[in-house]
This record gives structure tokens, C-alpha cells and sequence, in this order.
């Protein structure tokens, strides 16, 4: 376990070019060891930085460093709903020492400011310490997320499928509703996600404290 005492937090609104490496460079660390799918939104936060698109009044971005070395870190992601999204990691040397505790409290603090009541913390299935952490919250499944892949006809075992008439096209406003029908078909019942998880978290002071797994 490491001391707390060399532990470095800082809060940003955005996220420069080197933080942005040393955050993907953790993420290829985290996802190697756990075998699991990150969604961090860094190049989208990144160019949405750039474009002058970010309050600077709100810190978004959270990390923390062992030295010179970033260890943990956790984003705040907005896409113009009623709740952002939340996920972040902790290197696995670095697990077990309330690291990813105190940035998420900080991240709580951050949104109770904004009067924010809520979050979706997002979290990999097959990440088991992930897994672990969120068990110690008191938080509610909300919904889960599949992560879905085109393949194109030359990769598919079967490519007959493709001569039976199956045609790929972008959806529109038209397709609303077919989309929503669809949606109830498959994702009605509460089923375990391949990828992602997220889960609805408070920020106010009425929400049990989290423990670090």
C-alpha cells in the first residue's frame, strides 16, 4: 500500500496535451491488467477543450500523482443530459489505498457546487476491483451499455447474410421510433452488460460515504 503522505491531488478544468498522454498511458496500464474497456472521453473532452467549449469556472478532470508519476484519475463527462458520466481508474500497484475514494469525493464536491444531484458512474463488468469498489457505494444500476462492432462483409463467417438483402445505413429523425421499439425488444429486461455498466450515484451529503476496495 502506498503512503498517503506522497500522494499529489490536483482538479482542472481540461485536460493539455501531456496530461491527455500520461491519462491514456494509465488507461493501457489499467485495461492490460484488468482486461477491460475504459470510457473516458478523452479525445472528445480534449477537442471540445480546444474549441473553447469547457466553463473554467468547473474542474472536470482529476488526478493524482505519485511524484511525477500519474497513478489515478477520474473525468468528468458532460454530453447535455440531466446526468454526466463519470469513470476513472487507479493503477493496480497503486489499489487499496483509498486513492480512487478521495477522487471521487472530490468529484462529488464538484457537481454538489453545481448543484448537480446526481451522477452516472460507469464501470467495466469485467473489471473486478472496479466491481469491488462500487460495491461498497451506495448506489442504484441505472442501465448498462453494449459495445457493438461492424464487420465488414469479407470479415463475416457467413457472408451469405449479406446477399439475402441486409442493407447498413445511418439512422435518422424517421427512425425514432423503430429505434425506440427496438430498444424496448432487447433492453426491457435487466440483463449483465458485455462492456459497460452505469451506475446512478448522489453528490449531496445524504449519499453513504464510499470505502476504497
Amino acid at each position: 500500500m502506498r503512503h498517503k503522505a506522497s500522494l499529489t491531488y490536483v482538479a482542472k478544468p481540461t485536460l493539455n496535451e501531456a496530461d491527455v498522454k500520461a491519462v491514456k498511458a494509465l488507461e493501457a496500464i489499467c485495461t492490460a491488467h484488468d482486461c477491460a474497456i475504459l470510457k473516458l472521453e478523452l479525445d472528445y473532452k480534449f477537442s471540445a477543450a480546444q474549441a473553447g467549449g469547457v466553463d473554467p469556472a468547473h474542474k472536470n478532470e482529476f488526478l493524482c500523482y505519485d511524484g511525477k508519476y500519474l497513478v489515478g484519475y477520474a473525468g468528468i463527462s458532460s454530453f447535455g443530459g440531466s446526468e454526466p458520466e463519470v469513470a476513472g481508474m487507479v493503477g493496480p500497484a497503486y489499489r487499496c489505498s483509498g486513492i480512487f475514494t478521495t477522487l471521487l469525493s472530490h468529484v462529488k464536491a464538484e457537481l454538489s457546487k453545481r448543484s448537480v444531484p446526481s451522477m452516472l458512474l460507469l464501470n467495466d463488468p469485467l473489471s473486478k476491483s472496479g466491481k469491488a469498489f462500487i460495491q461498497t457505494l451506495d448506489v442504484d444500476l441505472e442501465h448498462a451499455e453494449y459495445e457493438m462492432f461492424l464487420k465488414l462483409p469479407w470479415e463475416i463467417e457467413r457472408p451469405e447474410a449479406i446477399k439475402k438483402g441486409i442493407q447498413l445505413r445511418k439512422a435518422t429523425n424517421q427512425d425514432a421510433d423503430e429505434v425506440a421499439h427496438q430498444n424496448d425488444i432487447y433492453f426491457n429486461d435487466e440483463a449483465p452488460a458485455s462492456e459497460e455498466t452505469a451506475l446512478q450515484a448522489g453528490t449531496g451529503p445524504d449519499r453513504k460515504p464510499a470505502a476504497e476496495a
